[in-house]
C-alpha cells in the first residue's frame, strides 16, 4: 500500500507569513464571492406570473428597493411599472380594475383583493388554514384556490404547511367545497379553458415524485397524465394553452436533476422536450397566441421560446 505523501516542513517565520498571506487571499476571495451572491440576489425576479385580461404578462420583480409589480404586453422589452407591492404579496390574477392574490400573514397565507394602484389589500375571506393562488371565473362568482390543512414545525424550527388540496368557494367564503383529496406536500394548478369544469394539477406527495393530473368537476376524480419518468424527480408546474389542448411543464426526465420545459397533449399523449438549455427552467406561462411560452431560467432570467423549441430568446 502506498504511504501518504510527506508534508513539507517550513521554517516557523515562513509558516506565519504564508498563513497570513493565505488569510488575505481567502478574505479577498470571500468578499468577492459575497459581492457576487448579493449582486445576484438583487437581480432575482418573478416570484409569480399571470396573464392579464388582454393577454399581457405580469410578474413580480425583486429589486434592491423592494418588490415591483411589472406589466408586460406580450413580450415587450420595456415594461411599464404599475407600482410597488409588499414582498409577502403574490398576485395570481389580473382584472381591469383589480388584482387578486395571496398575502403572507405571520403564520399563513390568506386570499386577498389588491387595488389596481397597489395601495392597499383587502381580505377575500379569512380562515385558520393557509390559502394560496386564487383564480376567479369570468364573472367572479366563484374562486378556486389551494389550501394547506395542516401545519408542523420543521427540523429548522420554522412553521411549514402541508396537506394541500384544491378548493372552490364563493368570493365571500361561502359554499366552500374541497375538490381533491390528495393531501399533497406541494401543489400547483390552473383551470383548463375559460370555465371551472376541469383543472390541471401538479402535486407531490411526501417522498414521492412530482405528478401531473386533470381534475374533472363532473366526475370529482383526478386522472394522472404525467408520463413515466424513472430515476427523476418527475413532472411539475403544469400550465395549459388557452384552448386547453396543450400542457407545458418542467421535468428532469431526460437528464435527472436538469429541469427543462416539456409539452404534451392534455390527455398525456405525445410528450416532447422543448428546451435543452442545461439550466433550471421553471414557471412556464403560455401566452394567448398559444405559440409562445415565457418562463424563468435559474429563477433569475426571463426567457421565451416557441412551442416547437425554436426562437429561444432571453427577454429580461
Amino acid at each position: 500500500m502506498d504511504s501518504p505523501p510527506l508534508k513539507p516542513k517550513f521554517h516557523l517565520p515562513y509558516v506565519r507569513s504564508r498563513s497570513f498571506g493565505t488569510v488575505l487571499v481567502s478574505v479577498s476571495i470571500g468578499m468577492a464571492l459575497l459581492w457576487l451572491v448579493l449582486h445576484k440576489v438583487t437581480q432575482v425576479q418573478s416570484i409569480l406570473g399571470c396573464l392579464g385580461p388582454n393577454g399581457e404578462l405580469y410578474y413580480v420583480r425583486q429589486s434592491p428597493s423592494g418588490d415591483v409589480l411589472v406589466e408586460r404586453s406580450g413580450t415587450r422589452r420595456t415594461p411599464s411599472v404599475l407600482g410597488r407591492v409588499k414582498v409577502t404579496l403574490q398576485p395570481s390574477q389580473v382584472f381591469a380594475d383589480k388584482l387578486i392574490g395571496s398575502e403572507l400573514l405571520s403564520d399563513r397565507y390568506q386570499l386577498c383583493w389588491i387595488e389596481r394602484q397597489l395601495r392597499s389589500t383587502r381580505p377575500m375571506f379569512r380562515s385558520t388554514y393557509s390559502d394560496m393562488s386564487p383564480v376567479c371565473d369570468s364573472n367572479c362568482s366563484q374562486v378556486a384556490f389551494i389550501r394547506a390543512a395542516r401545519s408542523y414545525t420543521s427540523g429548522w424550527g420554522s412553521l411549514e404547511w402541508t396537506d394541500w388540496d384544491l378548493y372552490l368557494a364563493k368570493p365571500d367564503g361561502s359554499d366552500l367545497r374541497r375538490l381533491t383529496k390528495l393531501t399533497a406536500k406541494e401543489m400547483t394548478y390552473c383551470p383548463i379553458g375559460p370555465g371551472f369544469d376541469r383543472f390541471l394539477l401538479g402535486w407531490r406527495i411526501p417522498y414521492g415524485q412530482y405528478e401531473i393530473g386533470v381534475f374533472s368537476l363532473a366526475s370529482g376524480q383526478v386522472k394522472r397524465i404525467s408520463p413515466e419518468s424513472p430515476n427523476s424527480y418527475g413532472c411539475a408546474e403544469p400550465t395549459s394553452s388557452a384552448d386547453g389542448t396543450v400542457v407545458v411543464f418542467r421535468s428532469d426526465r431526460a437528464v435527472p436533476g436538469a429541469y427543462e420545459l416539456w409539452r404534451m397533449d392534455v390527455d398525456g399523449a405525445h410528450p416532447r422536450q422543448i428546451t435543452k438549455l442545461g439550466r433550471r427552467c421553471s414557471q412556464p406561462i403560455v401566452l394567448r397566441d398559444g405559440k409562445t411560452i415565457v418562463f424563468l431560467v435559474d429563477e433569475v432570467e426571463l426567457w421565451q421560446v416557441s412551442m416547437d423549441g425554436s426562437e429561444l430568446t432571453r427577454i429580461e
